[in-house]
């Protein structure tokens, strides 16, 4: 992450400050997510759908700024209602709030996450390397028909809003296009669960070393289950109407902008008739796509990774018509000026 990070403990005194042990400070703003998972933690998840209600209430005088001024509202009123308030670390980024986290939850850079990877791979005579588009590290070790399997290490966020995980990985050799499962867990909606991905939250640093050593150890372990994996998809047919709506869904649900997907669906016709297909489709454009919004400086491209794992998510489908079927269920109302032109056809 760019910008100078500072952890601060405390409470909140209103907007602009935060109250530590030591002193008042002051911050120059509170992002909107940020307030949304303060107020989660002191009045719990249920506080979702009074948000919900009083926005829709709002919308019409308050216009774009109604969620910003209805969160100032309930956060301001919590501060000074009987409600306890509880220590929290709050996540400041360039002067701003920009993450809020418990007690409990450990704090660890990116950068010591990796370190402490490449500390073991180097013991168990590994070589883990950077992959253009994606964050964190990887290291391929077999070959199974053009395809390198291997393991991403991805080392999080200390915003706290993406976990340390360590999950399978995959390259096309003609073109090193990269699969990715981590990520995995926001295809569960449709059916698709983590099985290639091991999630690490980590409460106290002396975990770290340990469970790192785990889930590397475990995602070696299945990399002849990739290769079955593959082989099957090179096997599992699927139509035009099914491979476009299963990977617009897909894409969507990822935060993956119009663009890119329409140039997914575009790969599509020089792409095997097969969720392999989808996944090489996906991959090459995380890869060569030319759509991509310019990265900003000192950041990785999490749009590049998220289709990246679009694709790896592809190579997990078992039946393609309930998958197919559960993506047009949740596509239903996501586009509500105008569907693309390819999920009409």
């Amino acid at each position: 992450m760019s910008g100078n990070v500072e952890v601060l403990v405390g409470t909140l005194s209103d907007l602009k400050q935060v109250t530590t042990a030591q002193q008042v400070r002051d911050v120059k703003g509170f992002q909107d997510r940020a307030k949304w998972s303060w107020l989660r933690l002191h009045l719990g998840r249920s506080v979702d759908e009074e948000i919900k209600r009083r926005v829709e209430l709002r919308k019409a005088a308050l216009g774009e700024k109604v969620s910003s001024v209805v969160l100032d509202e309930l956060v301001t009123w919590a501060i000074h209602s009987p409600v306890y308030q509880r220590d929290l670390q709050y996540i400041v980024v360039d002067g701003t709030v920009k993450g809020v986290a418990t007690m409990k939850h450990l704090l660890v850079p990116p950068e010591q996450v990796l370190e402490a990877a490449e500390e073991i791979a180097d013991s168990q005579g590994l070589l883990l390397t950077e992959q253009e588009g994606l964050a964190g590290l990887v290291s391929t070790e077999k070959e199974a028909a053009g395809i390198q399997v291997g393991f991403h290490i991805y080392g999080g966020d200390i915003l706290t809003r993406k976990a340390i995980s360590v999950s399978s990985f995959a390259r096309t050799i003609i073109c090193t296009n990269p699969l990715t499962w981590a990520g995995i867990g926001n295809f569960e909606r449709f059916g698709l669960g983590r099985t290639h991905e091991r999630v690490l939250r980590i409460e106290k640093i002396t975990e770290l070393r340990p469970r790192l050593e785990r889930a590397i150890a475990g995602s070696r372990e299945i990399l002849s289950k990739l290769e079955e994996l593959i082989d099957r998809s090179r096997r599992t047919p699927v139509n035009d109407r099914e491979a476009k709506a299963i990977l617009t869904a897909f894409a969507k649900a990822y935060g993956i902008g119009l663009k890119p997907i329409e140039e997914v669906i575009q790969r599509l016709t020089v792409e095997p008739k097969s969720t392999f297909g989808m996944a090489q489709a996906a991959s090459w454009v995380a890869r060569h796509g030319e759509t991509w919004r310019a990265t900003p400086e000192g950041q990785t491209g999490r749009a590049k990774q998220g289709m990246a794992t679009v694709g790896a998510a592809s190579l997990l489908i078992n039946d393609v018509g309930v998958t197919y079927a559960r993506a047009m269920e949740w596509l239903r109302g996501k586009f509500p000026d105008k569907q693309p032109d390819w999920l009409t056809l």
